[in-house]
């Protein structure tokens, strides 16, 4: 019944990072990682192939030409689902201070 209390408690897990720091963003692609020319060349190839918006290749070029957006110091980040194969997990630990 949904009105009954939950019988198991959430708990939080503190996992820290032991990955090398990445200096930029970096996209992974067909088994490599694209970052800087790489990633804009490729950004220009999706738009003109409509695999994405011009909107969503401007976002990302923006990320990509500030990459002290991506440092999360001080910050604490709740991940529902870690285990996805497309979730944030892995990226979030290879920043993380160990």
């Amino acid at each position: 019944m949904l009105s009954s209390p939950g019988d198991r408690r959430l708990t939080a897990v503190t996992v820290p990072g032991t990955g090398q720091v990445e200096d930029g963003l970096s996209l992974p692609y067909r088994g490599d990682r694209l970052r800087d020319d790489a990633l804009l060349r490729r950004l220009d190839a999706w738009v003109g192939s409509g695999v994405i918006e011009p909107s969503c290749a401007e976002a990302v070029r923006t990320v990509a030409a500030h990459p002290e957006w991506l440092r999360l110091p001080g910050r604490t980040i709740a991940v529902l689902g870690a285990g996805a194969e497309v979730g944030p997990l892995s990226p979030l630990l290879a920043g993380a201070p160990g």
